[in-house]
């Protein structure tokens, strides 16, 4: 499933002109909303002109935006971190003030409910149904905390804890059924059983590579990890190992990236994986890392985007026409990656955040 953690970089991306706004909550009831799959979203959007006081409508999008239903409302300091396969349950984080606020909005009961969890790092639904999520808190890596909770916030299970070993980087993974966990405990990547927390295996690292993060499936077959190189001619870069769950992980990533500080996430494709490098604060790059075929061209330097995800044939991406970190207007937009075509699917105000239906979900 694709999630949206605060680690995405800067792409350059064409115009495209902004939708027509988006049908209001009375216009669109719940009930009646599409079922969702792969590469549709929910975001958190602000209609251009709202009032100070209006919150932010969780809006229901199809890849290509020509589908839109409001699911519901939440408030303006909330944030969209993942949705369930159909569309209909959606979890938001609220960080202002005090401790960060988990919020499991259930779209088709008109329901939420919200919990605060202390130092909070990652909150994500642990199965494709959404029926319970998995909370990775603590900022350490000696005193992180993996437990599953219920979307009220019920204590479920406890998968790690600092007596287990470190919690090497704060990122969980699970399979769509619920039934095993990703994570990396006292330095290695390992599948642990989601009912009981005990280890299936350990999968295989490589040397000189550390700290590495889960970040998705890759395929069927294993998953990719961001990873911290500690030695040889990458040291100091971040680099992305596929990972199988039988056999030796290979490095998808072999240069130090756009400004030698490495790549953060990568995904399978047809014509070539995608690979996106670390650009900082300016507009990144996209590469395929295929002969002849080296950099996706997206369009207008002066657009700053934060890449959400790849999802088939479609790169997920919030596109701003002001500066990095300069206010305006945001946009949810497409790119095709077999067309190069770009298409806006939710504009006419503002996305603060996304969470797009994966294919592994």
């Amino acid at each position: 499933m694709t999630r949206t953690t605060a680690r995405r970089a800067a792409l350059v991306v064409a115009t495209a002109a902004l939708v027509a706004p988006v049908a209001t909550s009375a216009q669109a009831a719940v009930g009646a909303a599409p079922t969702a799959s792969p590469g549709w979203s929910v975001s958190a959007h602000l209609p251009t002109g709202s009032p100070s006081w209006r919150g932010q409508d969780l809006v229901l999008s199809s890849p290509g935006g020509t589908s839109k239903t409001v699911l519901g409302r939440v408030g303006r300091g909330e944030r969209v971190v993942d949705v369930s396969a159909d569309g209909r349950r959606v979890l938001t984080v609220d960080r202002r003030g005090g401790d960060p606020r988990v919020v499991a909005h259930d779209t088709t009961a008109g329901t939420r409910s919200a919990f605060a969890v202390s130092k909070l790092e990652q909150v994500r639904y642990l199965d494709a149904a959404g029926s319970k999520v998995v909370v990775v808190r603590g900022w350490e890596e000696t005193d992180r905390v993996v437990e599953v909770r219920s979307p009220g916030g019920t204590l479920v299970r406890t998968l790690h804890t600092p007596r287990r070993g470190t919690l090497d980087a704060p990122s969980v993974i699970s399979t769509p059924d619920g039934s095993k966990v990703v994570l990396n405990r006292s330095g290695r990547l390992r599948s642990l059983d989601a009912r009981t927390g005990a280890t299936i295996s350990t999968l295989s690292g490589r040397t000189g590579y550390s700290a590495c993060a889960p970040t998705r499936w890759w395929g069927t077959s294993g998953l990719v990890a961001t990873c911290s190189v500690t030695s040889g001619s990458l040291r100091g870069t971040e680099q992305v190992l596929r990972v199988p769950f039988v056999g030796t992980s290979s490095r998808v990533t072999t240069t130090a990236g756009g400004m030698g500080i490495g790549w953060m996430d990568a995904w399978a494709h047809p014509k070539g994986t995608v690979a996106l490098s670390i650009n900082g604060c300016g507009p990144a790059t996209a590469h395929r890392l295929t002969a002849g075929e080296p950099e996706i061209a997206l369009g207008v330097p002066s657009d700053h985007t934060e890449v959400q995800t790849v999802v088939g044939d479609g790169l997920y991406h919030l596109a701003s026409g002001a500066s990095c970190g300069g206010p305006g207007t945001v946009r949810l937009a497409r790119h095709d990656l077999s067309t190069g075509r770009n298409t806006t699917v939710l504009g006419g105000g503002t996305v603060s955040s996304v969470a797009v239906v994966d294919l592994y979900q």
